[in-house]
């Protein structure tokens, strides 16, 4: 009839359901995320509609921007306890090295997939490494004037974004022209490990 000390004591299962109610309730409340998050949106460079950002590349030792694959999903979350519609991104796990990889949204649910590319770059608001995480509008520029001969580490750039929402939003990448810089990494801070901060999204992450 006793169960002993142990009476009062949470089974495992008790425990695991606990804190599966625990993260639940912080769902519900906006306080975490359901989805797992992507770090590469960490320290990058962040643009403002119609104020432009004065940059300078970093591709040491002739490395290039790394380019990859991104879904855009519309997801359902909470914030402040009201439901809004989000988009969340997912980085592609076909890549040039592995295109045959396994993808539930590409293979199966087909969602849209855009290209996107980033780089080390030199913020001058902020006098700092910075990544630059961009698609086609600002990169084209870019490769376009170098492949018209221009040194594209020697010269300045301006980012612009202008537009807010979803469908009227625009990039443009414009030649400041050249200027002196030297990459100091104990002034400037280290260059990150780009191809590293956005490696493809595993398929337990989606």
């Amino acid at each position: 009839l006793f169960a002993g000390k142990n009476a009062c004591r949470p089974t495992i299962n008790q425990r695991r359901i606990k804190e599966e109610f625990k993260m639940s309730w912080d769902n519900i409340t906006g306080d975490s995320s359901i989805l797992p998050s992507s770090n590469g949106g960490q320290d990058e460079i962040k643009l403002e509609s119609g104020k432009a950002k004065k940059i300078r590349l970093i591709l040491p030792n002739g490395s290039e921007p790394y380019s990859y694959l991104e879904h855009c999903l519309e997801v359902e979350t909470v914030e402040n306890g009201q439901m809004v519609r989000t988009f969340r991104t997912i980085r592609c796990p076909k890549t040039t090295q592995n295109p045959n990889a396994s993808c539930p949204l590409c293979d199966g649910q087909q969602v849209r997939r855009r290209v996107r590319h980033a780089c080390n770059v030199f913020d001058y608001d902020l006098g700092k490494v910075q990544k630059l995480n961009a698609g086609e509008l600002v990169f084209q520029t870019i490769a376009t004037t170098r492949k018209m001969g221009v040194d594209v580490l020697g010269v300045d750039w301006g980012i612009m974004k202008t537009g807010e929402g979803r469908n009227d939003t625009t990039y443009t990448a414009t030649n400041l022209g050249a200027s002196q810089f030297n990459y100091d990494p104990a002034a400037h801070g280290n260059l990150f490990d780009i191809e590293a901060e956005y490696a493809p999204s595993t398929v337990e992450d989606m």
